[in-house]
This record gives C-alpha cells, sequence and structure tokens, in this order.
C-alpha cells in the first residue's frame, strides 16, 4: 500500500473512534448507586428515618439484586404510612416465590395478619394467624388467635385458642385466663347473646373464683332477668372478694337489697367487709352515705373522718364531709376541710 494511503487510513480510523467516543458520551447513563441502598435503609431505619428508608428500599428493589427483606420492610413501611393495599400487595406477591427460607416465610405470613388487620379483614388475618400457628413455634401465638377470634365475633375459637396458650404459654395464669374468658362473655352479653355470656363467666369463674369482672356481669345478667336473688349472691361474693375502685358495685348491692326488702342487712355486710379490709375506701364511703340518709349525722362524720385519716386526698370522702357539715351548719368546720384539702392539693 502507498505510504499516501496508509496515512489516510489511519487518520480515518482514529476520526471514525473519535465519532463514536462522542456518540457515547451523550447517551444518558444511568446515576450509579452510592454504597449498598438496602444497608442504607437498614441503618435509616435504626435511626427512625422512615422517608429515607423507604426511599432505599425502593432502590435496593430496583437494582433487582437484593433479599426478599428488603421486600418485607417496604411492605411493612408502605403499611405504617396508612398504604394498606400496596403493603398487601408486597407482602402477598411473596408468597409464591420459591426462594424463600423457613425464617423468611414465617415473616412473610406474620407481614400479612398485620396487612389484613390493617385492612379490617379480620376473619382472613384469623386465618393466617392459625397458618402461622402450625409453621411457628412462637408461645404466645395461641394468644394472638384468641384476641383475633374474639375480635372476629368467633367465640368459642377464641375460648379453644385460649386452652391452647394455656398449654404452651406460661405467661398465660389462672387469673389472666379468667380475665379473657370474662371479655369474651361480655362481647356475647353486648350481642345480647346471654346464654353464651353466662358459659364464658362460667368458664372464667373456674379459673378465678375471684374474677371481678365475671361476677359483677353475672350478676347484671340475674338482674336483668330479675333474678334478685342470684344477682345478690354474685354481687355479695364480687364485694367480699375485691376492693371496688368505684361505688358502682356497692349502689348495684343497695339496690337489689331493696329490691329485696332486705336492706336494713346492707350495713351489717359492710361492716363485715372492713373487718376484713379495713382499708376499702369505697366500703367506708358507702357506709357513710347510708349513715347521712338515716339522719346519723355523727356516725357518718366518724367514718368520714376515717376515711380522711386513710386518704387524705380523696375527693370523694372531702366532698361527702364538705355536704354533712354544711347541711348541718357547721361553717367553721366546713372552712377548715377546704382550707385542708386546698392545702394538701398545693403540695
Amino acid at each position: 500500500m502507498p505510504a499516501g494511503t496508509t496515512l489516510f487510513f489511519w487518520v480515518g480510523v482514529v476520526g471514525f473512534a473519535a465519532i463514536i467516543l462522542v456518540v457515547i458520551s451523550r447517551v444518558p447513563r444511568r446515576k450509579r448507586l452510592h454504597g449498598d441502598p438496602y444497608a442504607t435503609a437498614l441503618n435509616q431505619l435504626i435511626q427512625d428515618d422512615w422517608d429515607g428508608a423507604l426511599k432505599s428500599l425502593r432502590l435496593a428493589i430496583e437494582s433487582g439484586h437484593t433479599s426478599p427483606d428488603a421486600y418485607i420492610k417496604l411492605g411493612s413501611l408502605l403499611r405504617r404510612r396508612g398504604d394498606h393495599d400496596a403493603a398487601f400487595q408486597i407482602h402477598h406477591n411473596l408468597t409464591v416465590r420459591t426462594d424463600l427460607d423457613e425464617n423468611e416465610r414465617t415473616q412473610v405470613m406474620r407481614c400479612l395478619v398485620g396487612d389484613y388487620q390493617a385492612l379490617g379483614r379480620r376473619a382472613d388475618a384469623l386465618v393466617a394467624l392459625q397458618e402461622l400457628a402450625r409453621r411457628s413455634r412462637d408461645p404466645a401465638i395461641h394468644m394472638e388467635i384468641a384476641e383475633e377470634a374474639l375480635t372476629s365475633g368467633e367465640y368459642d375459637t377464641a375460648a379453644t385458642a385460649l386452652r391452647e396458650a394455656q398449654k404452651t404459654d406460661s405467661t398465660v395464669s389462672a387469673t389472666v385466663a379468667a380475665g379473657f374468658l370474662a371479655r369474651v362473655g361480655a362481647r356475647c352479653a353486648r350481642h345480647n347473646l346471654k346464654q353464651d355470656a353466662q358459659r364464658f363467666l362460667k368458664q372464667a369463674l373456674k379459673e378465678d373464683t375471684h374474677c371481678a369482672a365475671a361476677l359483677q356481669l353475672m350478676g347484671d345478667l340475674a338482674y336483668e332477668e330479675g333474678d334478685h336473688e342470684t344477682a345478690l349472691f354474685y354481687w355479695q361474693k364480687l364485694v367480699f372478694a375485691v376492693a371496688a375502685d368505684n361505688p358502682e358495685v356497692h349502689d348495684r348491692l343497695e339496690k337489689v337489697y331493696f329490691d329485696l326488702g332486705r336492706f336494713g342487712d346492707i350495713e351489717k355486710v359492710y361492716a363485715q367487709i372492713l373487718d376484713k379490709r379495713p382499708q376499702d375506701m369505697q366500703t367506708l364511703l358507702a357506709l357513710a352515705r347510708i349513715a347521712m340518709k338515716k339522719g346519723e349525722f355523727e356516725d357518718a362524720e366518724r367514718l368520714l373522718l376515717q376515711g380522711r385519716e386513710k386518704q387524705p386526698d380523696n375527693p370523694a370522702a372531702f366532698q361527702l364531709l364538705a355536704d354533712l357539715y354544711l347541711d348541718q351548719g357547721k361553717i367553721q368546720e366546713s372552712r377548715a376541710l377546704i382550707a385542708t384539702f386546698v392545702k394538701n392539693q398545693t403540695k
């Protein structure tokens, strides 16, 4: 090849290469990711940076090379932000993947339970929990099933799950079981399923004979049916068993004694309770109210002063004693009482 021709050939090759480089340089390039977006997301989750974690997880998924945990966490974050449908779709799509290990499948099922609950699909949440129980060795799962069944109105399923929980979960004591069964009974009562309510409440009392919620509701149901003797049995057992936090139990007891024409016996009952529990403020106040109604003001004052000694800041004791002094025209005593009460409140 002549020398001139060779020169032109190489000039052409160099020129063509330059054109190619210019074209390549003008093609939009995908922005390189700085670091591992999945690892970044984990750090952001630790720092409670939910928005940042959401963006990082989406980048990790878009890269096409990330663990199923990125999808799990992305769905959970979307649910946290209120996008329940999107969360469900992400978690549900994971159930058909064949590369999940057993722990990941358990996590996905757990997420689906939360998704169903957020979507208001409680029956599906219950089914998912039951499936989770077949996979998981978590002893607490049966109480979760019991709670979900109660919410779904599956009362017998709730009781059955409770029994399973008692076998596997050491935290489910007789007191806990009784409280749960009392809640089942209360739910039945609200839906006018009185026989079912009584059945579950009796089961509660087998677990714990002093279960306050069960005793009170059994009395309520009996009173509604006109069975005042049975109502008296449960309510009286209740006031002897536990100290009440409010006067409602005493109001019930006084009403049923009045209906039975035995109101005079109530003072003896209250006196017996105070012998057993001298610090029972509600019973002491109930006895003081009866003394006031009967015009036995000295006895009422004595009882209320005892109550003030036990609990100087008790507002009910203060109010009753103030009313008693005003009704008797004891202005000086009333002023001294108010001054003491205000002083205690400002300490």
